[in-house]
């Protein structure tokens, strides 16, 4: 997906087998991945990370699917800083189909506001 010259790729895994280790008994785990263009993650990255994770544990039905992994995995394509990150990620088409086409069950929809000041 691309917004004002920012453009990230984004694979959608699941409902799969988790590791026990990370298996939840009452509910699935959603694990995000996030690639920066070059180079490996820092803190900015795990940043994305837990806010992704926090956006999708909140909508998707992780109850219907215990003992199970959801895997969203993101990988900068290109950043020119005139667009966040996370609002081409929210905003992104690509990201809500492959929600969709995956048939996560969701109690609501994906959807973000930037506020800029």
């Amino acid at each position: 997906m691309l917004i004002g010259g920012t453009s990230i790729l984004v694979g959608v895994y699941g409902p799969a087998d988790c590791k026990e280790s990370k298996q939840d008994v009452k509910q699935a785990v959603v694990e995000v991945n996030f690639r920066p263009k070059i180079g490996i993650p820092g803190l900015a990255e795990k940043y994305y990370e837990q806010y992704i994770r926090g956006i999708c544990e909140a909508a998707i039905l992780r109850s219907w699917h215990p003992r199970t992994l959801f895997a969203i995995i993101v990988q900068v394509m290109q950043d020119k800083g005139s667009v966040s990150l996370l609002f081409v990620l929210v905003h992104g088409e690509n990201f809500d189909e492959n929600i969709r086409v995956q048939s996560f069950c969701l109690s609501t929809a994906f959807c973000g506001i930037e506020l800029s000041i």
